[in-house]
């Protein structure tokens, strides 16, 4: 008798593709967390981009201006460059915005007094674990004369 030993046994195939199927969980899995990680440090580079536009544009407006009003409020921070003129300029929305001190149209002399931003929190809108804490205060140079 002869033994036909070409080609593969259901055990065999059975085998590779028990491996196969595995093997190709655990790179899913690996891909999977990677971008969302990824989308996660994405999110939190965008809340800091946006939180040091924030306070360089209340910087310049705080040592440029005599006076300004301030507004942060949970859904944006504006302000008027100008504390005659009453129309508010937003300088960031889509947010949830928190800090310590109250701003709600609050007038700002700068020449007076200073903006004490401690803990000024951006926070995800869609995911609330996602948050970008400062803590600043915003002064300008007080001549005492």
């Amino acid at each position: 008798m002869m033994n036909n030993e070409k080609g593969i046994t259901l055990i065999e195939v059975l085998a590779t593709l028990v491996i196969s199927s595995l093997f190709m969980g655990i790179i899913y899995t690996v891909v999977m967390m990677s971008m969302e990680y990824s989308s996660v440090e994405t999110k939190k580079t965008q809340l800091q981009q946006e939180a040091n536009y924030i306070i360089t544009d209340l910087q310049r407006i705080h040592r440029n201006g005599e006076c300004y009003v301030l507004s942060i409020t949970e859904s944006e921070v504006a302000v008027a460059e100008d504390c005659a003129n009453k129309k508010m300029e937003v300088l960031s929305s889509g947010y949830v915005y928190k800090t310590e001190s109250t701003y709600d149209r609050k007038k700002i002399d700068p020449n007076i007094e200073n903006v004490d931003l401690s803990n000024f929190r951006i926070q995800d809108s869609e995911n609330e674990n996602i948050v970008v804490e400062i803590t600043t205060i915003i002064s300008r140079y007080k001549n005492t004369e």
